[in-house]
Parts: structure tokens; C-alpha cells; sequence
């Protein structure tokens, strides 16, 4: 069964988090030195945050999840998603990196190649690395370069379609074992790789701010446009919870596992603690779904009453559709949030 890996803004939400039924976690980390002496401009993690819980900001924070992690056995991944470091930054990053691995945290997500490369270069081969979806791998050429440096895991960034994903696996599961896929919220219009945007207090993010959607003729003219104001979603209670609001892919699922995606991201750093729990529990029921379908597959019966290749299907075909119904019969009920990712 694919694993669920959900982001946590604060050491307060592990425990809530594995009660309702995570399989990994990611959290970002940004010493409070590091904020006084770099600000916002210069940005650790791309999540330069203080005013919510969208990362941890001290190493007693570390110790006490590290604590956790022993306690419970759901281990925590953290993130370096800045796009690239200045010179001196990068001595800095690896000495953090090794501050973090001496605490007890062994795996991080790194967007940077440049840092990737840094950090084998100075001989810190016992640290696991994540592919962040912040690099936004184009294709299995770039993976099979990139795999020289030990990499455990590829997550895909969000524009990637099930067939790229699948590409890329099937040329180079040999060399990377994992694939995570993004699975619920924050589907954003930009590609992490190519955005310039600011994840701060001080201004707003650049996917909420309206732009407007045009063609142009031959004379640089506008001839049509359409204003696009990026809504932000307030969920005030769970009983206006509606699953993947601003981003879902719980109905590709099936296809996800037929490409052999081994994890799925459910982002939700600075959400509230009671929508993430239920988008945990919802895709915990997803995924139990699936197990049935797959169940079914392997017994050899059709789902439908009628056999597959009589509705002109193939099997894997008319599996994958039943489970899209039973998604929406049994997850939806008539709210999906129509913010398909996939």
C-alpha cells in the first residue's frame, strides 16, 4: 500500500497527525539565527513564516519531535527548499544539516542540486535524500544524473501528469526506489522550480494575487482577456470541511499505483490541526479502497456485473473507473472540489 507523508507546521501536531493515521511526516527548519541574519530575501526553506505554524524555529523543537519519533515510530523528514544559496550560505546550510543528523533526524528534502552535490562533497553520506518537488525534475535523463549523489526519493512536483511519472519510474526505479506524488491541497498554478514568489508575512503570496488571462493579435493588442482572482479557502470548522478544497488527486489513485508511486504528499503545513486530520483519515479510507479493488483485481472477477471486455474495457481500464465511483460515493458525497490535480 502507498504511504501517506503529511506536513507539520508545529511539534504539537505529530501526535494528532499519527493518531489519524500518517505514515511519514515533513516539517520545515529554519534556526532563528538564521532569520536574523538573512530576513525573508534570503530564505532557508521558502516558508520564512512567523506569524503561523508552518515550521519549527529551535533545536529544542527538534529534540522534543525527535523524542516523538522514538516514542511512536513515524519518522519526520525535514526540508531545504530554497531554489539556490549564496556562496558562504552553503557552509552553513551542510553545518545545519549535521546539527539536525546529530539530534537523530536522518532524511531531508533539498531543492537545490547545487546543495545536494555541496553536501557529498563534504563527505556527509550517512543523510538520506529527498528529490523535493520544489526542483521540478523534468525527465528520467535528469534523474539518472542526479542518482550518482544517493538518492533515495523523487517528489514529483505538482505539473507532472501520471504517464511523465510513470516514465520516469519505469527507467529509473533501479537507481531511486521512491516516488511521491502530490496528493491533497495547494494545487498552485505555478511550478515551484520557476516561481520568484515570497512564502512570507510581510507580502502576499504571488498565487493570490488577480492576473488576467488574454490573447494578443499580430499588433500586440489585446483582443480578449479574463480576470482570475486565485481564491483562498477559509475553512472556519470541520463541518465545512470539504476534502482536497484547494487540490485533489484521490481519484487517480489507481493509476497512481499502476505507475508505481510509492508515497503521496498531503500538504498541510499551516492548515488547520482538524482539516488535516480529516484529509489524513480521507485518504487513509482512499487507499483502504483501493486495497479492496486491487483485492478484486487479483481474484480475477470483474467489478462490474458484466464482464470488461463486454463494455469494450480492459481490466485495469474498468477497475480504475469503479474505484473512481466508489471515491465519490463514499468519500465525496456529492461535494467534490473539482481541483483535480491530475
Amino acid at each position: 500500500m502507498m504511504k501517506i507523508v503529511a506536513g507539520l507546521g508545529s511539534i504539537d501536531e505529530y501526535i494528532p497527525y499519527v493518531q489519524a493515521g500518517a505514515d511519514e511526516f515533513f516539517c520545515g527548519y529554519v534556526p532563528a539565527s538564521w532569520t536574523e541574519k538573512y530576513g525573508t530575501l534570503q530564505a532557508l526553506n521558502r516558508r520564512e513564516v512567523m506569524n503561523v505554524n508552518v515550521q519549527l524555529g529551535s533545536m529544542e523543537d527538534l529534540k522534543i519531535l525527535k523524542n516523538m519519533m522514538d516514542c511512536y515510530g513515524i519518522p519526520v523528514k525535514l526540508t531545504f527548499n530554497s531554489l539556490f544559496y549564496s556562496n558562504e550560505q552553503y557552509k552553513e546550510v551542510a553545518e545545519i544539516i549535521e546539527r539536525c543528523m546529530n539530534v537523530g533526524f536522518s532524511t531531508f528534502i533539498i531543492a537545490d542540486p547545487a546543495l545536494i552535490v555541496y553536501v557529498r562533497q563534504q563527505g556527509i553520506r550517512n543523510c538520506r535524500i529527498h528529490l523535493s518537488g520544489e526542483m521540478s525534475e523534468i525527465n528520467s535523463l535528469f534523474l539518472k544524473n542526479i542518482a550518482q549523489f544517493d538518492i533515495e526519493r523523487v517528489i514529483f512536483h505538482r505539473k507532472n501528469t501520471i504517464s511523465e511519472m510513470k516514465s520516469c519510474i519505469v527507467q529509473c526505479k533501479n537507481q531511486i526506489p521512491e516516488y511521491e506524488a502530490f496528493m491533497l491541497n495547494e494545487l498552485c498554478h505555478f511550478t515551484g522550480a520557476y516561481c520568484n514568489s515570497l512564502h512570507c508575512d510581510e507580502l502576499c503570496h504571488l498565487c493570490h494575487v488577480p492576473y488576467e488571462l488574454g490573447t494578443y493579435d499580430e499588433t500586440e493588442q489585446k483582443t480578449e482577456g479574463k480576470l482570475v482572482v486565485a481564491e483562498e479557502t477559509f475553512l472556519e470548522d470541520a463541518e465545512i470541511y470539504v476534502t482536497g478544497a484547494t487540490g485533489c488527486g484521490l481519484c487517480s489513485l489507481y493509476q497512481l499505483e499502476q505507475a508505481g508511486v510509492t508515497h503521496l504528499k498531503i500538504v498541510g503545513r499551516g492548515n488547520y490541526v482538524d482539516c488535516e486530520r480529516q484529509d489524513i483519515a480521507q485518504l487513509k479510507k482512499a487507499l483502504n479502497i483501493l486495497e479492496e479493488i486491487k483485492e478484486n483485481r487479483e481474484n480475477q472477477s470483474c467489478i462490474s456485473q458484466m464482464p470488461c471486455s463486454d463494455r469494450g474495457y480492459e481490466r485495469d481500464e474498468c477497475n480504475s473507473m469503479r474505484f473512481k465511483e466508489r471515491i465519490q460515493e463514499e468519500l465525496f458525497h456529492g461535494k467534490c472540489s473539482k481541483n483535480c490535480y491530475y
